[in-house]
Formats: structure tokens, sequence, C-alpha cells
């Protein structure tokens, strides 16, 4: 029988990644928490989480880095991007890296965050 499925959160933002996980346990969903993207791998690697949301910009290792490596590694666990940055150059890479949605963080609230995270769960 299949548990929970698993969300990994990779923010820097504490107050954020705090919001984003009350909202998702409470959907009963098992969350799991990254306060940076080195963090965030290897929690990737430990985990294996069924879906990812990712910031891009963060301390040690980026967003991009994340992706970059994710790729690299052949992981295609599903990612979606939140994030501040609305320039189309980041959402394009994102495109390339295989991101299946982005968000900007100050056009989305909690409802949307979560039927996002139920199209791909």
């Amino acid at each position: 029988m299949a548990g929970p499925k698993k969300i990994l959160l990779i923010e820097d933002d504490f107050l954020l990644l705090e919001m984003y996980a009350i909202t998702l346990s409470g959907e009963g969903y098992e969350v799991y928490k990254a306060s940076d993207g080195r963090q965030g791998l290897d929690l990737i690697q430990k985990e294996r989480p069924d879906l990812i949301l990712l910031d891009l910009s963060m301390p040690s290792i980026s967003g991009f880095q994340v992706l970059d490596d994710l790729k690299e590694s052949g992981d295609d666990t599903p990612v979606i991007v939140i994030s501040n940055t609305d320039e189309r150059a980041a959402m394009d890479k994102c495109k390339e890296l295989g991101v299946k949605e982005y968000v900007v963080k100050a056009r989305t609230n909690l409802d949307q965050i979560k039927d996002i995270v139920k199209r791909y769960l």
C-alpha cells in the first residue's frame, strides 16, 4: 500500500517555507523542507520525493544549479519553480531544464499552489 505523496520544498525564506509546509501537510502530503540548494539535493537523494517545489535565488546552490544537477543525473522528478523572478530568460531556462510549471510568488496564493501540486500528483 502506497503512503502519502512526498513533496520537497526548497526555499530560503523561512516564513514561506513554513507556510507552504503547513498548507501542504494539511492536504495530506508528506513534506520535506530544505532552506538551500545543497540541502535540497541531499534530500532528493535521501527521500526520493514525488514532486519538488523550488525557489531559484538561494544561498550556496541556486535553483538553477539544482535543476542542472537533476537533469545531469537523469532524475525526472517533476519540479515546480516558485520564484519572485518574472524575467522571460529565467522562465525559458527553467523550461529547457524540464520544469513543469513556473510560478511567480507575488502573483500566486496558497489555494493556487495547492491546485498546481494536485495537478502533478
